[in-house]
């Protein structure tokens, strides 16, 4: 489901290739692999490029650009979302409080079943 989840701050945009058989949709948590672009799943480690701003349908080779910093709203479910605390990679567009692979941390304190995240590309960013 397209959703732009951009909420604030500088998105520092990446342009990337995409293999043809791929989806990618507007606001996909995507990792690198191989020099190709990809849907992220809970097993990113050092791969986590950033959040895709533009959508690639099946049979589409053309790049796509992506932004590798920024504040985003995601879903999230159970967790202490606190300022500060660590958030991973869940399903390519929801997310979870952890410091196991983690992503980026939570820019506002919410009880709701949102949080927004700051966002660091593991790719591009130390």
């Amino acid at each position: 489901m397209d959703k732009m989840r951009w909420r604030y701050g500088d998105t520092n945009p990446v342009v990337s290739d995409v293999e043809y058989d791929t989806v990618i949709e507007l606001g996909d948590l995507v990792g690198l692999f191989n020099c190709f672009t990809y849907p992220a799943n809970e097993c990113l480690a050092g791969s986590f490029l950033g959040v895709a701003m533009q959508r690639s349908r099946y049979g589409d080779s053309n790049p796509i650009r992506v932004a590798t910093s920024g504040v985003f709203e995601f879903d999230c479910g159970f967790g202490n979302k606190t300022i500060g605390n660590g958030v991973s990679v869940l399903e390519k567009q929801h997310v979870q409080i952890s410091d196991r692979f983690k992503i980026g941390k939570v820019a506002k304190n919410t009880n709701k079943r949102h949080v927004l995240i700051d966002i660091h590309s593991k790719v591009m960013c130390k």
